[in-house]
């Protein structure tokens, strides 16, 4: 079989695309909050609902909820992928079931996808540069979200008592 395009003798046959950074940049500023808003309404949305019509514990269902976002992630950082979003769940678990919303979730995953893209795009080899760019998780990283985390928490509350109203009682 002949191929349609014979290249010299020595010439390289390189498809790989001639992108600059600013397009993906631009492309991964507006798929990335797509993305986010994408798992949260699937994990705090859908699947906190429809476990929360089996079972009552909402500690249950956020466990539960942490550990299907944890594996759905598998290996992506190394060993430690599911512990580290299994706690990021748990985070967001808490600040929906909290608010009994998606916004501040959906806020925060986005913010927290946004800043590693632009971290691993900015000091490090990544997707941009044509490289491989997941670092491995140790336990530092994993206490550090947990650190995050509370203080998301503390804060989403503060701000939220501060400038949202009062619900209506039903």
């Amino acid at each position: 079989m002949r191929a349609f395009v014979e290249l010299p003798p020595g010439v390289a046959w390189d498809l790989a695309p001639r992108l600059s950074a600013l397009p993906i940049a631009a492309l991964a500023l507006l798929l990335i909050p797509l993305q986010s808003t994408s798992e949260e309404l699937l994990f705090r949305g859908y699947l906190t609902q429809a476990l929360g019509r089996m079972m009552r514990s909402r500690l249950l269902i956020a466990v539960i909820v942490a550990l299907v976002f944890g594996a759905l992630h598998l290996n992506t950082h190394g060993s430690l992928t599911i512990p580290y979003y299994a706690v990021f769940s748990l985070i967001l678990s808490a600040v929906s079931l909290r608010d009994e919303r998606l916004e501040l979730a959906i806020g925060g995953h986005t913010g927290v996808n946004l800043f590693g893209f632009a971290v691993g795009n900015l000091f490090g080899p990544a997707a941009i540069l044509g490289e491989v760019g997941t670092v491995p998780f140790n336990w530092a990283s994993i206490a550090a979200a947990a650190v995050n985390g509370a203080l998301f928490y503390g804060l989403t509350r503060l701000l939220v008592r501060l400038c949202c109203r009062p619900r209506a009682a039903p």
